[in-house]
């Protein structure tokens, strides 16, 4: 089938936000590689529709345990309120715990009644919040839920899937490339020249046209410029140097994206 460019492929992505930040969906869980910009974009939806961190908004990111995640939708229950699980792949990856599956396939389900989506945690003794407040162990959440995974879309929960829209962002180096000198001049531009990124932006093109072993993010690219960046300001170092660690980067970033069976 015909490719899709970047362009479509995150003007889809923004609709699928949109829905759930309606209402018109409850969840979209949008899956790709790291460093493509899928966090910052969702954010800067959610900035320009209003939200705002611990108000209407909660981030997950990282380490989460099944009692955080319940009282995450717990605190952020109400119609309107977005929980955002970012780079939070334990929760929702091959490996997920039973726990966080089911208490997310509950505040997913299509099939609420006028009260909301049922949510239970049923554990022993009583349930309190971080602040040692009693916290009932069943509400029903109306809230939304955004998901952004490393993980493809075929290796997470079904039932996950079944609940969600889901999109694959995923982009061919040429297309990566180009994401990123879209987005130079807003890259890190506190601590980055903008000569420095346009020296690593011309270096990792000529790597490509010389089909040397890469692997290319904003993040990848990140560490790149701030190569360029202190060997500028280090008269020990000069840009041959500052090409060679590059292109160890380069390699040895490859290799650890190889080895991640299952994420892209």
């Amino acid at each position: 089938s015909e490719r899709e460019n970047p362009e479509k492929i995150f003007k889809k992505m923004n609709g699928y936000v949109k829905m759930v930040i309606k209402g018109i969906n409850q969840s979209v869980i949008l899956c790709g590689a790291p460093g493509l910009g899928k966090t910052y974009r969702v954010k800067q939806q959610l900035k320009s529709f209003g939200y705002e961190e611990d108000k209407n908004l909660f981030t997950i990111k990282g380490k989460c345990t099944p009692r955080r995640l319940y009282l995450a939708l717990y605190d952020f229950k109400k119609k309107g309120d977005i929980v955002l699980i970012d780079d939070a792949d334990v929760l929702v990856g091959p490996n997920a715990p039973e726990d966080c599956i089911n208490i997310l396939k509950a505040a997913l389900d299509s099939t609420s009644d006028d009260e909301g989506r049922l949510v239970s945690y049923g554990v022993s003794g009583k349930l309190t919040d971080d602040d040692g407040n009693n916290v009932p162990k069943r509400f029903h959440f109306n809230g939304g839920v955004i998901v952004i995974t490393n993980w493809n879309a075929g290796k997470l929960d079904t039932a996950l899937r079944g609940r969600s829209s889901i999109q694959d962002i995923n982009f061919s180096l040429e297309e990566i490339l180009q994401i990123i000198k879209d987005l130079m001049p807003k890259i890190d531009p506190e601590h980055l020249s903008a000569q420095s990124k346009l020296k690593a932006y011309d270096y990792l093109v000529e790597l490509k046209e010389h089909d040397a072993e890469m692997e290319v993010s904003i993040r990848t690219f990140n560490i790149c410029a701030k190569i360029f960046e202190a060997v500028s300001e280090d008269e020990d170092y000069d840009e041959d140097d500052a090409k060679s660690m590059i292109k160890e980067q380069m390699k040895l970033q490859a290799q650890r994206i190889t080895g991640r069976g299952g994420k892209y």
